[in-house]
């Protein structure tokens, strides 16, 4: 589900539910939808961990450390062209003596607080780019306007947004749930609270049987 479908599902849910509990709907702008995106979307990627981001970094000769975004959370995959790079210890690359090449190996590290991804050898071609595959941490979408979430972004007016949701199709329902129920309290609409827990307990299972969650790490660049 495209994000904009997302967000009309939800608004249009939430219309519904006013109406069944004969009360009147709040008007919801962009930058609330967006941090309740981000409220639900931290639930689901901390129960689940099935969430895959990707970020492209071009080499430049002779330069072994890149800044990493403050998003990242745990590397899972490091390719330059079709070499898979292998994780080593931070001890490890500072025991080895200088050399340019291609690189083979990364570890990570932080330079006045940036994170960064030290690459060894030091690159010595240009030719191919990096990317890095990682799982993010909660704080995915920011509610300004002005710049563009993980998830795509507002448009130049900031009125509309755009993009996909990253997540499998498996986990609308999920989402459509999780933003509705920030808009009751629980004894107000506890349906909608019971069955958020219940959507989210039968997606626990499926995992936990063995179900496969297909998600396409291309989307996240």
């Amino acid at each position: 589900m495209l994000l904009q479908e997302l967000v009309d599902a939800f608004k249009k849910k939430y219309q519904l539910e006013c109406f069944k509990l004969s009360i009147k709907p709040m008007l919801i702008g962009d930058k609330l939808t967006a941090l309740m995106l981000s409220e639900v979307v931290g639930d689901i990627q901390k129960t689940f961990g099935v969430m895959q981001l990707s970020l492209s970094k071009d080499i430049v000769v002779g330069t072994d450390k890149y800044d990493l975004t403050s998003s990242v959370m745990e590397i899972e995959n490091v390719k330059i062209g079709t070499t898979t790079l292998v994780k080593k210890s931070v001890e490890w690359l500072q025991e080895q003596n200088a050399q340019s090449g291609n690189p083979v190996y990364y570890t990570l590290i932080n330079q006045n607080a940036i994170p960064q991804i030290w690459l060894y050898p030091n690159p010595n071609s240009a030719d191919n780019g990096m990317i890095i595959y990682y799982k993010p941490n909660s704080n995915y979408y920011s509610p300004s306007s002005t710049e563009a979430g993980d998830f795509g972004d507002y448009g130049i007016a900031g009125t509309e947004f755009s993009g996909n949701t990253v997540f499998p199709a498996q986990y609308d329902k999920l989402m459509l749930l999780g933003l509705v129920k920030q808009l009751f309290a629980r004894q107000q609409n506890q349906d909608i609270h019971i069955n958020y827990e219940k959507e989210k307990s039968l997606l626990l299972v499926k995992q936990f049987n063995g179900e496969k969650f297909d998600y396409d790490p291309e989307w996240g660049e």
